[in-house]
């Protein structure tokens, strides 16, 4: 059987004039010629990848038209004095159609990636997630234009920094304290901070050398206490990674700052860890501070991804209004398949599609997918279907795909993306893409890029191996969106 291709119209956002290609090609490889930048100059002058400024100069079928927002000052770069490419390359139109590789189309961004009809299956998907946490404020001219100090333990890639900064907050960070040698070079390109502010492991930081500041956010860990962890626990003085809880306290104790936010998973408060959750709370409350918590959704938050966190806003009683109130988020209809890239490799699909049939499902009693060269019958579950490739009557995440016009699980603190999959119809399967795990944590495209492409330079000479750590960047982060609330409403009085 031959599964047939999906080739789908969609309202994309392409380029209204054609570009003479051959000729734009010749111009910027003269150009380049002629000056003296080098890729690696060009690139940090524009801010963009050099892998991505590498296809400017190709003159063969890699050759990528530089894009809208940074043409004018490439051309500066490079004194390029025709404005023959000006209009062509920077005027856009909504068009329905699905376009061959020769026609470069633009996602709503203006980005690449290309959608074309050639080569094997692929299943085209017309929406992309208009991110609307800040903008929601914005729109609404709900801004903190305000200047603030910050300390950020267990930093990770930064979700609190990203969300104090879209919501126009001038931060001054003092320091962040992260051990991941990966994390930590994610975090200083996400947020243009030297990796020297770095304090390190946060039970070995010198209190007395941390500068004053304003709020402290220390999203600790949860592997032991977390429904997949080891449930070892957070008791102080246990050596549990939780338990770094308290390393985060003693710093509170000396420094007092304003306010302070925690994130964990929301077992923290279940019976079996109830009395260091109480504990905690005590702690925070000898210290001078009245302390709110409640367990958060990101689904309300105009994110599609199931995550339950338990939030913990702490406000020192001397300077507490008794105004501040979490966030009750948003009945949104945001769907899995609005933050799906267009078009994805064929390596993410988990089943060999061009060898088999497309059919209708309806035609049969089970739902079927494809399993690599194998069809297997799948159950419907509420928010996914479910196999089982042993046979053995397991249950596994990996062997579980959430339907496209529902909601995603969870995104887990795991290097492989295996354990989030799409059921796109048919017998189509795939794996989440790392950028899409990105988009359900509520960071941008670019955050994702300029990432990877720090990864891949820094550790990996330039090869594209950085994809295992950007799936576990992403779990182990917080929803951006779900703090520009939170910290609006903190810091808003």
């Amino acid at each position: 059987m031959k599964l047939i291709r999906y080739d789908i119209k969609l309202p994309v956002r392409v380029r209204k004039y054609e570009v003479d290609t051959e000729k734009l090609k010749y111009v910027l490889k003269e150009s380049k010629k002629n000056s003296s930048k080098t890729i690696k100059q060009i690139s940090e002058a524009l801010e963009r990848p050099k892998t991505e400024v590498e296809h400017w100069f190709r003159s063969d079928n890699c050759f990528s038209i530089p894009s809208s927002e940074i043409w004018l000052g490439l051309k500066e770069i490079l004194e390029i004095n025709t404005d023959e490419f000006d209009v062509p390359i920077t005027t856009f139109e909504i068009r329905e159609g699905v376009f061959d590789q020769a026609n470069r189309v633009y996602d709503v961004q203006g980005l690449s990636p290309t959608l074309t009809t050639s080569g094997e299956v692929k299943i085209l998907v017309d929406k992309n997630l208009n991110y609307k946490g800040a903008r929601f404020l914005k729109k609404n001219n709900l801004k903190l234009n305000k200047h603030i100090k910050v300390l950020s333990l267990f930093s990770g890639i930064g979700a609190f920094e990203k969300a104090l900064h879209n919501l126009n907050v001038d931060v001054d960070l003092v320091g962040f304290s992260e051990i991941d040698q990966f994390a930590i070079e994610a975090y200083s390109t996400i947020h243009n901070v030297s990796k020297d502010l770095n304090l390190g492991d946060v039970s070995k930081v010198d209190i007395n050398n941390i500068p004053d500041f304003d709020l402290m956010t220390y999203g600790f860990p949860c592997q032991d206490v977390s429904i997949g962890g080891k449930k070892n626990g957070l008791s102080e003085g246990s050596g549990t990674r939780s338990s770094l809880l308290w390393e985060a306290m003693k710093i509170a104790e000396v420094k007092k700052p304003k306010y302070m936010v925690a994130e964990n998973v929301k077992g923290l408060i279940g019976s079996k860890f109830q009395e260091d959750f109480n504990k905690w709370i005590t702690r925070l409350d000898n210290l001078g501070y009245n302390t709110y918590y409640k367990i958060l959704n990101s689904n309300r938050f105009f994110i599609p991804q199931n995550r339950e966190r338990i939030f913990v806003v702490s406000i020192r009683k001397d300077i507490d209004s008794g105004k501040f109130v979490f966030p009750d988020g948003h009945d949104c209809n945001y769907k899995l398949e609005d933050i799906l890239e267009p078009v994805v490799d064929d390596k993410y699909f988990i089943g060999n599609l061009k060898d088999f049939e497309s059919y209708n499902q309806d035609e049969v009693e089970k739902v079927q997918i494809l399993y690599k060269d194998r069809i297997l019958d799948a159950e419907k579950k509420k928010n996914y279907l479910q196999w089982d490739v042993s046979g053995k009557g397991y249950n596994s995440q990996q062997d579980r795909a959430f339907y496209k016009d529902g909601l995603c699980g969870t995104v887990p603190a795991a290097n492989t993306g295996n354990k989030l999959n799409v059921y796109l119809g048919g017998l189509a399967v795939r794996r989440l893409t790392s950028k899409e795990t990105w988009r359900l944590m509520g960071f941008t495209d670019e955050d994702h890029d300029k990432v990877k492409s720090r990864l891949n330079e820094v550790f990996y000479k330039g090869k594209d191996k950085s994809i295992p750590q950007l799936y576990k960047q992403a779990g182990n982060s917080i929803v951006v969106n779900v703090l520009e609330e939170l910290l609006y409403n903190l810091l808003k009085n």
